[in-house]
């Protein structure tokens, strides 16, 4: 670096604008119509739901005049369809609920049947291991299905 030189300052940027800079302004009011310029198309629009905002939805009907109505009947079918699958899920979750007790109950019958007739014939202790499993199989299957019910109504209560 010679005596005669200074250092460009990095911090400092050009700063490009639409409209031309004038000698006059300063980098600092360049900089502050800049930003206010900025400030103008950050504006943004959110809406959520299944239908459109009522600004979209009367554009959509200047656009094409039954479209409001098109799209009121497609929201009312997705409702309908939604309706539906839950009300299909609750019938599952009642049918699975009934089989498994159906079948809970008809393998503790086969297990006290299979070790009734081992007793019979002449498998004391055997047939009577096996009868006792299946019935210690059971009244665990319902101790634990009751305390997961439990939990499950507990956790259901506690969550917003």
């Amino acid at each position: 670096m010679t005596s005669g030189t200074r250092p460009k300052n990095l911090s400092e940027k050009p700063i490009k604008t639409d409209s031309p800079v004038s000698s006059s302004q300063t980098t600092a009011e360049a900089q502050k119509a800049a930003q206010a310029e900025a400030l103008i198309y950050a504006q943004t629009s959110l809406h959520t739901g299944p239908l459109p905002s009522p600004e979209l939805f009367a554009k959509y009907g200047e656009v094409l005049p039954e479209a409001p109505e098109r799209i009121l009947k497609m929201a009312e079918k997705e409702q309908a369809h939604r309706h539906n699958i839950e009300k299909w899920i609750v019938r599952g979750d009642t049918i699975r609920s009934y089989l498994g007790v159906i079948c809970a109950f008809a393998i503790v019958i086969y297990t006290l049947y299979l070790g009734t007739n081992l007793i019979y014939a002449g498998h004391v202790w055997q047939g009577s291991i096996f009868a006792g499993t299946g019935l210690v199989a059971l009244a665990a299957a319902f101790i634990y299905g009751t305390r997961a019910q439990k939990e499950a109504q507990e956790h259901k209560k506690d969550s917003p």
